[in-house]
Parts: C-alpha cells; sequence; structure tokens
C-alpha cells in the first residue's frame, strides 16, 4: 500500500489568529447546513489535556501557549528525540487499509528551527513498526500545521498510536489543534478563506486554477484573494499558481498499488556523449557555484514515506523540488544515495553542496531544472541502522536495488510529475552510496541513463580493506554493463587524499577500461572522503545529465 505524501510545509505551515473549525462548518457558513461532519477526533485542549499522554520521559499539561483559543497543550521533559505527545487509537474504531485525513498544530520557542513529525506506531504480526505520517519545519515562536488529507492506514495494523516528536532531544514543544477525519478532509481556519479555495465553494480543485489562471491573464476580476495567496506575500502573481497547481496535484487520488515501474524498451545510445563532455570537467570549483546567495530559491525539500515490499515496511525518502516548481510541468529526476550509516538527511547538508549546486547551476543554465530524491539505502525487516562493517549488514544495501526500482521509483512516478525513461533518470551517490550506484546502474542500465559516483566504497567485485572482506556481487571480468543498453553518462571521481576508501575510486575505474567500458574519471587533486571530492563530482555531474 502506498500513502499519499504531505503538502509541502509551504503550504501547511499557516499562523493561526483564529480558531481552526473543521471544513463543514465553514461550507455550512456558506450556505450548506445539510454537510455531513466527517470528524472523528478535534481536539482543542481548552478543556485540559484530553485522551493525550506522555511519550517515553515527556509530560504533558494544558498551556496558556495555544495556536488559537485559551490553551494548547505543553510536551516538556524530553530525553529523546521520540518522546512527545501520544494518543492510544484503539477507542477511534480507525479500520485498517482506509485512508484518513490527519493534522495538528505544533510550536516551539527553544532553538532557531526545529523539525516535527506525526507518527504513527502499530503492530503488524507481533512486530512493532512506525511510519510517519507529516512533517514540518518551525522556526522558533512559529505555530506550524502538520497535515496529510489522504493518509491509508497499513493494512493489517493493531494497536495503533498517534503521536507528535521532534528531531531535537531536549526541546520542549507545544501542540493545538488535533484532527483526525475522513479521506480527503481539509482543515479549514475560521475567519479567513480555505487555503487554495479560490472560487470560495468550500473546495480545492482544477476550478480554482482555472479561476486564478483568468484573474491573472485580467479575464476575471473576482476571487477570494486571501485563498488565493499561498505563499502570503500580499500579492497575487504566478508563483501562488505554481503552488495551487501543486496542491491540487497532491489532492488527487493516486493508485494505492502501483506496480513496480517496467522501464521502456530502451534503445542503445551513442556513447560519443562522454566522449563530447569529457574535456569540460574540472576538480576547481568555483565557490559560489556551491554555496547559498541571499534570496536565492532553493527549492523546497519534502519527506515521504513509501511501502518497502522488500523491507516489508514503510521507508523514508527526502524530495527536493526545483525552485520555481510547477506540478503542470515535467522534470528528470536524480536519485541519491549516502554514505554508510546515514540516512535520506545526510547527502542534503550544505558541506555536501548538491542542493545549493542544483539551484545555481539551474538559474545560470547550465543544468536542467530536475526534482532530486535524496534515498535512505539500508534495506532491512528489522532495523533501520546499519550495525557495523559485515557481509550480512552490507547485503542490506545491496538490497536496495530492488527497493529502488520496485518500491521507490513506482511512488515518485505516481505522486510526483517526473519525465520517466533511463534518458530522464540518473543515479549518484557518495562512498556506500557511490558503491549502491555502480552496482545498481551497472546491473539496471535500462532504468538509468546517467550514473555518477563520489568516493565509490569497495565491494562491487570481490575486495579486501581494513573494515572487512568483501565478498562482491560480480566477477572483475563482469564488471561493465553488457548488452545493447549503455549508459548515456557514467563517471567516477575519486580524491588522493581519501583516508577512509583509499584508492578503490581508482581501481574501479582501471577495472572498467580493462573491461572496455566507456566512462569519465575524475581525480580530485587533495580531494578527502567527504565534500572536497563530493562537490568537483555533482558539480560536473549535474552540468551534464539529461543533456544528452
Amino acid at each position: 500500500m502506498l500513502t499519499s505524501h504531505r503538502f509541502p510545509g509551504i503550504l501547511t505551515a499557516v499562523l493561526l489568529s483564529a480558531c481552526m473549525l473543521p471544513l463543514t462548518a465553514l461550507t455550512a457558513a456558506a450556505g450548506n447546513d445539510s454537510a455531513e461532519d466527517p470528524y472523528i477526533l478535534f481536539e482543542d485542549f481548552e478543556s485540559g489535556t484530553g485522551q493525550w499522554t506522555g511519550r517515553g520521559n515527556a509530560r504533558v499539561a494544558a498551556s496558556p501557549k495555544a495556536s488559537s483559543g485559551d490553551q494548547g497543550l505543553a510536551v516538556t521533559g524530553r530525553t529523546e528525540n521520540w518522546h512527545g505527545a501520544a494518543l492510544d487509537l484503539s477507542a477511534m474504531h480507525l479500520v485498517p487499509g482506509t485512508a484518513y485525513s490527519f493534522c495538528v498544530m505544533a510550536m516551539q520557542d527553544a532553538a532557531p528551527s526545529e523539525h516535527f513529525k506525526l507518527t504513527l506506531q502499530y503492530v503488524i504480526g507481533g512486530m512493532e513498526q512506525y511510519d510517519a505520517i507529516a512533517g514540518s519545519d518551525a522556526s522558533k515562536g512559529e505555530w506550524v500545521q502538520l497535515a496529510n488529507t489522504s493518509y491509508t492506514i497499513p493494512s493489517g495494523a493493531e494497536r495503533m498510536v498517534l503521536y507528535l516528536e521532534a528531531d531535537s532531544r531536549s526541546n520542549d514543544f507545544y501542540m493545538d489543534q488535533a484532527a483526525i477525519a475522513a479521506d480527503g478532509t481539509v482543515i479549514g481556519i475560521a475567519g479567513s478563506a480555505l487555503s487554495g479555495d479560490v472560487d470560495g465553494n468550500g473546495k480545492v480543485e482544477i476550478r480554482d486554477i482555472i479561476t486564478l489562471q483568468k484573474y491573472l491573464l485580467g479575464m476575471q476580476t473576482e476571487l477570494r484573494t486571501e485563498a488565493a495567496d499561498l505563499n502570503h506575500d500580499n500579492k497575487l502573481d504566478i508563483f501562488d499558481l505554481a503552488l495551487l497547481k501543486h496542491l491540487v496535484l497532491h489532492q488527487q487520488t493516486v493508485p494505492e498499488n502501483p506496480q513496480p515501474t517496467e522501464p521502456s524498451d530502451p534503445q542503445p545510445i551513442d556513447t560519443d556523449y562522454m566522449a563530447s563532455i569529457k574535456d569540460s570537467f574540472t576538480a576547481n570549483v568555483p565557490r559560489e557555484a556551491y554555496t547559498r546567495s541571499a534570496g536565492r530559491d532553493y527549492g523546497t525539500l519534502e519527506r515521504i514515506s513509501y511501502e518497502s515490499t522488500i523491507a516489508k515496511k514503510q521507508k523514508q525518502a527526502n524530495v527536493l523540488l526545483p525552485p520555481g516548481y510547477d506540478a503542470s510541468k515535467q522534470y528528470p529526476v536524480l536519485y541519491v544515495n549516502h554514505g554508510i550509516f546515514g540516512d535520506c538527511n545526510s547527502m542534503t547538508e550544505d558541506n555536501m553542496g548538491i542542493i545549493a549546486l542544483a539551484a545555481n547551476l539551474a538559474a545560470s543554465g547550465e543544468a536542467e531544472p530536475m526534482i532530486i530524491v535524496f534515498t535512505s539505502m539500508y534495506t532491512s525487516e528489522n532495523t533501520d541502522q546499519c550495525s557495523g562493517f559485515t557481509a550480512e549488514e552490507t547485503a542490506k544495501y545491496d538490497a536496495f536495488r530492488e527497493d529502488l526500482t520496485e518500491c521507490l521509483i513506482p511512488y515518485i512516478n505516481a505522486h510526483y510529475p517526473v519525465k520517466t525513461g533511463r534518458e530522464n533518470t540518473a543515479i549518484s551517490g557518495f562512498s556506500m552510496g557511490g558503491r549502491e550506484t555502480l552496482y545498481i546502474g551497472i546491473t539496471k542500465p535500462e532504468y538509468f541513463g546517467y550514473i555518477g559516483a563520489a568516493c565509490p566504497a569497495p565491494g562491487v567485485v570481490p575486495a579486501e580493506d581494513t573494515y572487512m572482506k568483501h565478498p562482491g556481487n560480480m566477477e572483475p571480468s563482469a564488471f561493465k554493463v553488457s548488452g545493447a543498453v549503455q549508459p548515456i553518462e557514467l563517471f567516477i571521481a575519486g580524491g588522493t587524499n581519501d583516508g577512509v576508501v583509499g584508492t578503490f575510486p581508482q581501481q574501479y575505474h582501471n577495472l572498467l577500461t580493462q573491461n572496455g567500458q566507456e566512462h569519465l574519471w575524475l581525480e580530485v587533486p587533495g580531494g578527502g572522503h567527504d565534500g572536497s571530492t563530493v562537490v568537483p563530482m555533482y558539480y560536473n555531474f549535474l552540468k551534464t545529465v539529461f543533456r544528452g
């Protein structure tokens, strides 16, 4: 089963100045008194803590800090990030396999920024599991809404507990306006327009896009300006239209169990492209290319949760939507894999430079605007974290090949406007992520036209390093792309001062050369096992992907 991803933060992070009400209240106010109340739970904490309790060491108590009304809920005494406020759903009679709308307001005043997560804990077959429902970043003192209007409870789930947590271990936080409602219910705000309901009919739909388009073209003069100003900059323009298109797109019903994406019948592509770009590659990257500039849009990062039939549980990934994202357009997609012990957040950090490079190069016209998916590679039924350097553990990274092609790619294709086909799909990664990029890209060339590896770790072929003896996934003679379907670009970068994987990147390069495999090699003088090699690799890779 697949779950719809949450709305992007800019659409859900709403400052409340009035009481939050069910959508039916807004509809009734507009004259529809017969609307059926879709709410299963609506807790505003005006009468106390309701049925919410502390999770872990956390304590909950009524608080004068509220998003609306007189009271909210304070969550204090946390010592781990999973400590928070919890609600036992046993009495709610929610039906597993059914979709519902969830939301809650959250705020903290202890740190410049905090990431909140609304999570479902449940048991299937005696095994405890966790599923991210919604998430949002919050600046200090800012109330944000965590919302997912169509989250499907996993089939067979029992002993369900809903809880609000935060990435920090000890920061206190506050919550308010917690709701569970029928699938598709959007939480309205009393005294203001429903965000996106441009024509005022109580729904956010295609008609609202048409209304706003006509207004921007001068063909219509009347609309609900408060509802249409989705980025809250007190003006109506194409940026609001793009956000509205995204909102409507992700409220649409998507296939609950889309079949694994079968690549179209790929044709051989002339590898002259690699020869044509070889001389343009450089280890010298201008600083302004990988640093953020004030006032520039660097895109929107969204957290998603998808069902992995390989891991037999929900897994997570981060999706970076490009600057100026327009849901009515289609974009090529780049998958980015992290190093060992990492996760989907690791490669989003500024020291890796990928987010800044993608936006800066696209702004200068040197790279294509693209959707970037930051993966969580480790694929295990029992745990989310690698325990060490062993053949058993590294095999769980190798299992990401099937998880990616059978689960994550179908999810992305179903939920985002991506161009499909190998000519529009790239895979890349650093360290262990570089190793998996080579393994997946070489063995699944029908999926990926572009392959880029920075500081790839050993293990695709038999090898031994200071950590372990790697059995390998193929013999050295088989380390090449077999058959007529060849990469448009196959690129490896390694640093001369890499104290972690040493010369293994160059060994991969030498082996590909020995096997007659067309590819590109960049040696970064002084580059280490870090951003000093990652940045040059992605600088060259982002400039050349999707242009072959």
